[in-house]
């Protein structure tokens, strides 16, 4: 058991939702842009676990300081070159 998961971080394609309630139509027909999103590691626990009742699987990735910069780096690129589209029964972060 690690004890600083509160630095851990996730990269999640996710449905970007401006709406204040998802409509489950726009998800079905890919009206939603995917995006990358960072996203603390407890906060996709508590989500996937207790809200979506969904099973988990964490990596840990052992990274020196070089690879961490590169993937961020890449992180940030994907995040802003990315134009995808995200369907709920297809194309989502589950898939």
């Amino acid at each position: 058991c690690r004890l600083d998961l509160q630095y851990h971080r996730v990269l999640s394609f996710r449905a970007f939702v401006g709406d204040v309630q998802i409509s489950s139509w726009r998800g079905l027909t890919g009206s939603y842009p995917s995006r990358l999103f960072v996203l603390p590691l407890n906060q996709v626990v508590d989500e996937y676990t207790k809200v979506e009742l969904r099973a988990l699987s964490s990596v840990p990735l052992t990274l020196t300081r070089g690879e961490i910069a590169a993937l961020l780096a890449r992180a940030a690129q994907v995040h802003w070159s990315y134009d995808g589209r995200y369907y709920f029964i297809g194309n989502n972060c589950a898939v």
